[in-house]
């Protein structure tokens, strides 16, 4: 029985020492620190602007040139393309790409340091031009990526 009395003692004596390292109410909570980083915008340079709008409009044009032979169509066409792009076009019969003359200059709907989209007025609607940059940095060049034509054309 004498030890249920000291338990009991020792847990009177504990409990509100133990309760007194609670912070108050009153206490002021930290706040975390905020530091200001520097937020960097992937945006092409204005030389890379007028290089893939003269890029777009001169590919797009060899693009449209259905009148050569399907080797020469693509051996015009070539120079402008990536990688991946001169595989895909490689196939096509330039007699297929719908009849279009270019009507306007191109229009950068989207754009980073690394893709940019231009849109060009055609007498069919407004074709999608998509350029990428290939290789390795430092010696990377704009080529173009995709040709969308506009919705409905044949």
């Amino acid at each position: 029985m004498r030890n249920w009395w000291k338990v009991a003692i020792v847990l009177v004596a504990v409990v509100p020492v133990v309760g007194c390292g609670a912070v108050s109410p009153q206490s002021p909570t930290p706040t975390p620190s905020v530091t200001n980083t520097p937020t960097y915008i992937d945006t092409p340079e204005a030389d890379d602007l007028e290089e893939t709008a003269t890029l777009a409009d001169s590919a797009l044009r060899a693009y449209l040139n259905r009148l050569e032979t399907p080797d020469r169509w693509i051996d015009a066409l070539s120079p402008y393309l990536g990688r991946d792009a001169l595989y895909a076009y490689s196939t096509v019969d330039p007699m297929r790409v719908p009849e279009a003359e270019i009507k306007g200059s191109p229009v950068l709907v989207q754009g980073n340091a690394t893709a940019v989209a231009y849109l060009i007025p055609t007498t069919i609607g407004q074709w999608r031009v998509q350029l990428v940059r290939e290789g390795e940095a430092g010696s990377s060049r704009w080529v173009v990526d995709r040709f969308v034509q506009p919705e409905g054309a044949q």
